[in-house]
């Protein structure tokens, strides 16, 4: 399965690195050419589109039909990721080798760019002086003459790979594709959410009738408009209403805490469908970037959590633990450092406490200075486990929110954030050797080496270093967790460390209890005698009536009578 932010024409570039025969598209060797001489990877990112662009016009079928939003491993994104597409099956589209399609009684759906990155481009150039008319008649020769000139932001540059990335591809119902696009002036995905959320708004209860004016005027462009209004309809009523639709696309990155749709840019509308400045440019490109891989992420998150859900149960587990090891991913590595940072220190603690038991009365033992599992929570190195662990689970928290952020201190950031994370690590890391007793026979030697004056000196500089370096590395671990809220990307890998602290404490309570309880066997056997005696014996063996514990002597005679609760 692909990954959130894989681009992917990078499957079709990567074909067209090894052809040999360009027939049907030569212009094609010029940008190869440019592509792998130029060094700028913004710009190489625009010759990647323009590659992609010019291969529609190969002879090569394979290449000549591929399409990122239609392709096999997209469209089984599409079947997997949305629950109201499950019971539909992938089919080839009819006459083509490598799209594909869902299908279900005759019902189908394909994919589609949310929002298309070439008339936005066109437009941004334009906006940076270059001439409109060049531009509209032919953008691959713009390119290729222009290369050397042309500028691209961060922003516009990350748009381009994003754009072909899950988080911008959508299935869509028949004729809506280029019902909407209105020559590419409408690919914009926010505008889509405009209009479905007025059709949403003007049909409250859709099973009782259908206002389809907001959808009409989105799909003006389709050859057939009541057939694609038709075809649209119908699977917005797959949707119970507005939140649902949302939420059955994984939508949410795409409205605002209201749940309303938001604006890539201010005023951006079908009447205004294009920035006019290369401000409202950049508004467009940074809102646009974010909004897909945060919906890239959402996909990504659902795809994981059923990537465990097996259909078929011929499946041996020789096939099913290598599909597990295959759905592992690199880009996970922060949830796993997570987890073995729950895991690590509690097996660290429990095989402490086991050998505490197992060694406690041997006089050579690790214990025989009366170390206790009370104390380990105390220990450096159990410190030193989990400030690692989390410091590298933040640290590739914040690298990954930081790839998405247009900041002009960016570097400095990541800078302060690698000190913080090892530089408290190292610190730690020092002190739990002088604990261990491994520095002190090093600094003992000091004074046989250098001399008793010149050892002080040494000593008092490397410990006046040590609480620099210290300092340093925990303001810097306290600046990278302040900006951790801030982040909204990293935001919750803070709040999963606070817990798994809470948790570890937790631990540490019960560990304690248990000391208490091995060392006091014959206290806590005794109470709990005493609380059978006194609380749970009478109330299993009266014979009280209507909630009623009564005491009778020999005789029969009533001495006392108690509610059983008192």
């Amino acid at each position: 399965m692909i990954e959130y932010n894989f681009d992917c024409k990078e499957v079709v570039i990567s074909e067209l690195l090894k052809l040999n025969d360009f027939s049907g598209c030569e212009k094609i060797k010029e940008f190869i050419r440019l592509y792998q001489v130029v060094e700028d990877e913004k710009k190489k990112n625009l010759l990647k589109l323009n590659l992609y662009k010019l291969s529609g016009q190969l002879d090569v079928r394979h290449i000549r039909e591929f399409d990122c939003d239609s392709c096999e491993d997209v469209t089984e994104v599409y079947n997997k990721a949305y629950k109201w597409l499950n019971d539909y099956n992938i089919e080839r589209q009819r006459n083509k080798t490598v799209k594909y399609e869902l299908v279900k009684d005759d019902v189908y759906y394909r994919g589609d760019t949310m929002t298309s990155p070439l008339t936005p481009l066109k437009r941004y150039f334009v906006l940076q002086g270059f001439d409109e008319k060049t531009i509209r008649k032919n953008f691959d020769d713009f390119v290729l003459d222009n290369i050397s000139n042309i500028n691209i932001s961060e922003n516009a540059s990350n748009f381009i790979c994003n754009t072909h990335s899950i988080g911008n591809f959508f299935p869509v119902p028949q004729g809506f594709n280029t019902g909407r696009s209105n020559f590419g002036k409408w690919d914009s995905w926010d505008l889509v959410m405009k209009q479905i959320y007025l059709w949403f708004q003007d049909n409250p209860n859709i099973s009782v009738q259908t206002n389809n004016t907001a959808l009409t005027k989105l799909l003006s462009n389709s050859k057939n408009v009541g057939d694609a209004v038709n075809h649209c309809v119908q699977w917005l009523k797959n949707f119970s209403d507005w939140k649902d639709f949302v939420n059955g696309n994984h939508l949410n990155s795409y409205v605002d805490s209201k749940g309303k749709p938001i604006s890539f840019f201010k005023n951006h509308s079908l009447e205004n469908p294009l920035p006019n400045t290369l401000e409202e440019m950049e508004e467009f490109f940074k809102n646009a970037n974010n909004c897909i891989l945060k919906r890239g992420i959402e996909i990504d998150k659902k795809l994981n959590s059923d990537s465990e859900i097996i259909n078929d149960t011929k499946i041996s587990y020789k096939d099913d633990l290598i599909q597990k090891v295959k759905n592992l991913r690199i880009k996970n590595i922060d949830s796993i450092i997570m987890t073995l940072t729950k895991w690590i220190p509690i097996l660290y603690a429990v095989v402490l406490f086991v050998l505490y038991y197992i060694t406690k009365d041997k006089e050579n033992s690790i214990f025989a200075y009366g170390m206790k599992p009370v104390n380990i929570f105390s220990k450096t190195i159990f410190i030193n486990i989990i400030l690692f662990s989390l410091g590298v689970a933040l640290m590739i928290s914040y690298k990954r929110a930081l790839e998405n952020k247009n900041w002009k201190y960016k570097k400095l950031l990541k800078f302060i954030m690698y000190i913080g994370s090892f530089g408290l690590t190292f610190s730690l890391l020092t002190i739990t050797l002088y604990d261990a007793n491994v520095i002190v026979p090093l600094i003992n030697r000091l004074p046989n080496i250098f001399g008793y004056s010149m050892a002080v000196l040494i000593f008092n500089i490397l410990t006046g270093l040590f609480y620099l370096v210290t300092l340093i590395s925990v303001v810097c671990f306290i600046v990278s967790i302040i900006f951790s809220l801030i982040l909204e990307e990293s935001r919750e890998t803070l709040f999963r460390v606070l817990y798994r602290v809470l948790e570890l404490i937790l631990i540490a309570f019960i560990l304690n209890f248990a000391v208490l309880f091995f060392d006091n066997w014959k206290l806590f056997i005794v109470i709990g005698i005493a609380i059978i005696i006194f609380f749970i014996l009478p109330a299993l063996f009266s014979s009280g009536e209507d909630g009623l514990l009564k005491l009778i002597d020999s005789k029969g005679n009533i001495l006392a009578v108690f509610k059983k609760h008192d």
